[in-house]
């Protein structure tokens, strides 16, 4: 049997993904011309590009999950830069 997959399950929403599509659009070309300038590689600077959007992307989306669990709100509960959970000491 399968589930029956309902919109409101993802953790991106159309109007999450509207929004995603306007930074994409704004900030691609100054983004790629960056890391083109550090690269000097018109591949390398393509990749980080993307890398850097989905990188976003996915800490929105955790960031959401996590509000929506209210796992920031304990005080024993802190998150790192790579977004791994930890258990405060004390």
């Amino acid at each position: 049997m399968s589930k029956e997959k309902n919109s409101s399950d993802t953790p991106i929403q159309t109007s999450s993904l509207k929004q995603i599509e306007a930074i994409v659009e704004a900030y691609h070309q100054a983004l790629y011309r960056f890391a083109n300038s550090l690269t000097k590689n018109q591949h390398e600077a393509s990749d980080l590009t993307q890398q850097t959007f989905l990188f976003t992307v996915l800490k929105v989306t955790q960031s959401k999950i996590v509000q929506k669990l209210n796992l920031g709100s304990s005080p024993h509960y802190t998150e790192n830069f790579w977004g791994k959970g930890e258990k405060c000491h004390g």
